[in-house]
């Protein structure tokens, strides 16, 4: 029988019903609470003792490091929960023959559906409204006029499966949609009425810009200052992808001015926030804690599909979604 280790703490769970029945008298399992950071050298250690029999992970929680895979000499797949692979460094893995897989599109009805509702949320001023009723009995709808989604300009960055279907929904809404991806041609984007334009176009031309990108060295600080500087006034920024991608004291600095009118991000640059972070006392804010895939349909397709992954894998198959390399 070999060995699985599912990362995994009550803040991101993991299905586990489908793991067993993706790994049924091929692996044992088990659940290892993985933090993000470790407070000190001596919790590493314990972590790493904790994983060093471990054939497979199927990873959640947690980071595996360069310093930790030379250390899992047993290790043979990491099967990321989700469709990021920043938690791995994955040069290191393919220096020790480790195969990485994810699990891209499992959680895209999740995450589009979310960066819709935060559109919404936003624009109609819902957090705040309901705030001011249940703190203040505030009844009185001429004061909380909101926006319509309706004919706004809707940039989309990345133009993947949660992009596209982001872009989907989008139109039926009524909302004019551009969308910047330089690995998808034009043919394809206009199949969903979407026009592809350049990266300064969108971000100058857009009432709502939303981010649907991987963090790589590349995409850090996408939306730097610079790019925040030169959104369109009044404009709307959503990120359900990586905290990364946003410099959050420089959207700080922008919706304190107003230039910027409300930002909804569903992950920050550090997890949990710093709490000094300029962006939570930034007004027009809707911070929700990395909800993006976590619906009870989600959570089991992609806990199904990164343990098929795994079973695949010790069958001596090619599982599908596997990261071949660095992301450049």
């Amino acid at each position: 029988m070999k060995k699985v280790s599912i990362t995994t703490t009550d803040n991101l769970p993991v299905i586990i019903q489908p793991i067993k029945d993706s790994l049924r008298e091929l692996a044992i399992i088990k659940k290892v609470p993985l933090p993000f950071y470790f407070q000190n050298i001596k919790e590493k250690e314990f972590f790493i003792k904790e994983l060093v029999d471990s054939e497979g992970i199927l990873l959640r929680s947690g980071n595996i490091s360069r310093d930790m895979i030379e250390k899992l000499p047993n290790l043979k797949i990491i099967a990321v929960h989700g469709t990021g692979v920043d938690q791995v460094d994955i040069e290191a893995c393919n220096k020790h023959n480790v195969t990485v897989t994810n699990t891209p599109g499992a959680n895209s009805n999740a995450v589009a559906e979310l960066t819709i509702g935060l559109m919404i949320s936003l624009l109609r001023k819902i957090p705040e409204i309901n705030e001011k009723v249940r703190s203040k009995h505030m009844w009185d709808k001429a004061r909380v006029n909101g926006m319509e989604l309706n004919g706004k300009q809707l940039g989309i960055i990345g133009f993947g499966q949660i992009g596209k279907k982001v872009a989907s929904i989008a139109n039926t809404i009524g909302m004019n949609v551009y969308s910047y991806d330089p690995n998808v041609n034009e043919r394809e984007m206009s199949k969903i009425k979407t026009k592809k334009v350049n990266l300064d176009f969108l971000i100058t031309k857009s009432d709502i810009i939303s981010l649907h990108i991987p963090l790589t060295e590349a995409t850090h600080h996408i939306i730097d200052k610079r790019r925040l500087e030169v959104m369109k006034e009044g404009s709307f920024i959503i990120n359900t992808a990586r905290g990364a991608l946003i410099d959050e004291i420089a959207l700080s600095v922008q919706l304190e001015k107003g230039n910027i009118s409300g930002a909804a991000l569903d992950i920050l640059e550090d997890e949990p926030p710093n709490p000094k972070s300029p962006i939570l006392k930034s007004p027009n804010v809707i911070i929700t804690p990395h909800i993006g895939g976590s619906t009870f349909e989600c959570l089991e397709k992609v806990a199904s599909i990164a343990s098929k992954s795994i079973a695949e894998f010790f069958n001596g198959k090619v599982p599908k979604n596997i990261i071949k390399k660095s992301p450049a």
